[in-house]
């Protein structure tokens, strides 16, 4: 058939299933329009292929897990079910037995692993929200780096659609008679999340604890009390088994983006194994993810855009800071639940990577937590209401 048929094939297969399958059955958004997500999301998980294959974007490792699947399958097609081989050359081993060994057929196919996950998040933003339903969706589904990132052949897919069933599982098990598939969702989603990105269940852990908790207890007393016992119980831990070190593999990590020289590194003062030096280092970790890159750093267009992305970002913080609704912050688990989340893991990604590609890439996949955070958490500035327009949008 050839690769331009298999992705032709491919793309109208998956849109039809969309079209049909009561999986991707919602209100507040057509099917059509869901389907147009879905291509959108392809297109640019082809184009982060080109971007990456003609160097105009750093890395190498979206390749690597596509030609590391070759070798595998040929050595060993058993690996495929056994961790030998990291998750990400397995899902590509998998792909290969239906792509032909095409990479842009992968690139399809990866794409809708990322809608997967982005529709479950609108969905649980819906249920649980229940209001404004255009600025969600506008939100989950056209927030630029969430649109392209994730859509690409990396582990911000895998995260992406984890988070996504992880969040639909949740809801499910807590409002509906539980079903089996429900548990084993939760528990495929969760083993996943932890094979590619492992810190991020780590952080999303106490931020679900408290928000599951927010339905007995106050919101806000939920979370901060969650919080408190998790840094409590690692500083204890720390104290009286100091052999069991936790800055280690922070230390590790940095050191890893220190050594890499990039278009966009930025200095950064490697991490001492003490509380004084975390707690001093804090103030940058939480900024550096929310300004970079900066706009002299970039020299390509798609910096450019991250960049006046981040800048649009910071001024929904600076609106939420301005116009927050405290009332309305300490009542719901749903706001409290993105800023929490959002903001953990900001400042991981502020504590270990000094280069701001990285940072875009990797901040992707929260940043429309953190915008619903801000948006839900604050009284609309009187300045919308000037613009018709706007309004409509927001509502």
């Amino acid at each position: 058939m050839g690769q331009i048929g298999l992705i032709i094939f491919y793309g109208l297969f998956i849109s039809l299933f969309i079209l049909k399958s009561n999986f991707f059955k919602t209100e507040g958004v057509s099917r059509a329009f869901l389907v147009s997500v879905f291509l959108l999301k392809a297109f640019f998980a082809l184009l982060y292929g080109y971007l990456f294959r003609n160097k105009i974007i750093e890395g190498f490792d979206t390749f690597e897990y596509f030609d590391a699947s070759f070798i595998m399958l040929r050595n060993n097609p058993l690996a495929l079910i056994q961790p030998t081989f990291g998750f990400m050359t397995r899902i590509n081993a998998f792909f290969q037995l239906f792509s032909f060994g095409y990479y842009n057929v992968h690139a399809i196919f990866i794409s809708f692993v990322s809608f997967i996950g982005v529709f479950h998040i609108f969905q649980f933003f819906k249920n649980e929200i229940n209001e404004k339903i255009n600025s969600i969706k506008l939100v989950v589904f056209l927030t630029p780096s969430f649109l392209f990132w994730p859509s690409g052949l990396h582990k911000e897919a895998v995260v992406t659609c984890a988070l996504g069933l992880i969040l639909w599982s949740i809801q499910k098990l807590e409002f509906e008679k539980p079903k089996i598939i429900h548990v084993l969702v939760l528990i495929c989603s969760i083993v996943s999340l932890t094979m590619v990105r492992y810190y991020v269940i780590i952080l999303f852990f106490p931020a679900i604890v408290a928000y599951l908790l927010s339905k007995k207890l106050k919101p806000i007393f939920a979370f901060f009390s969650v919080y408190f016992i998790c840094f409590a119980t690692v500083f204890t831990l720390q104290t009286i088994f100091p052999q069991i070190n936790f800055f280690n593999d922070l230390i590790v990590r940095q050191n890893y983006f220190i050594t890499l020289k990039g278009n966009t590194t930025f200095p950064m003062d490697p991490l001492v194994p003490t509380w004084s030096d975390l707690i001093q280092n804090l103030p940058w970790a939480f900024i550096n993810p929310f300004i970079r890159p900066l706009p002299f750093e970039c020299k390509e267009i798609l910096c450019i855009f991250s960049s006046i992305e981040a800048w649009i970002v910071l001024s929904f913080f600076l609106i939420f800071i301005l116009y927050l609704d405290i009332k309305k912050l300490i009542d719901s688990r749903a706001i409290l639940f993105c800023l929490f989340f959002g903001v953990s893991i900001m400042v991981i990604i502020g504590l270990l990577v000094n280069n701001s590609g990285a940072i875009v890439r990797y901040r992707s996949f929260v940043l429309p937590f953190l915008i619903l955070g801000f948006l839900f958490g604050a009284r609309k500035p009187w300045i919308i209401s000037k613009f018709p327009w706007l309004n409509k949008l927001l509502d």
